[in-house]
């Protein structure tokens, strides 16, 4: 049976268990060679959150822009350009927000 003083069990005098809390490491030497264990990544930084917020700030900019721009004419070409423009800022921005949470998990 395994316990806590000598995980390898009650013949295995020798074993050495080391559980590192947290981010933590471990290094353990029993009259030999050193043996280190790092169980965690290093994340890389991205800036995919901070994307998502210049481009959430440039969506409800846009959108206050396009509404007060509208004109409500038939044939005015500027307000479709304005709702195409409008329409691909939010899909890159929900594109961003699913990559970011992708990233998260």
């Amino acid at each position: 049976m395994s316990n806590p003083q000598n995980p390898g069990g009650a013949g295995n005098h020798y074993h050495q268990g080391n559980r590192a809390r947290g981010r933590g490491t471990v290094i353990a030497s029993q009259g030999g060679n050193v043996s280190v264990s790092q169980t965690y990544a290093n994340k890389v930084r991205t800036w995919t959150g901070w994307t998502i917020l210049v481009f959430f700030v440039v969506d409800i900019a846009y959108f206050f822009y396009g509404k007060s721009a509208y004109t409500g004419r038939e044939g005015d070409s500027g307000d479709l350009w304005r709702a195409g423009i409008a329409l691909l800022l939010f899909v890159i921005t929900v594109s961003l927000i699913r990559r970011w949470f992708r990233q998260r998990l």
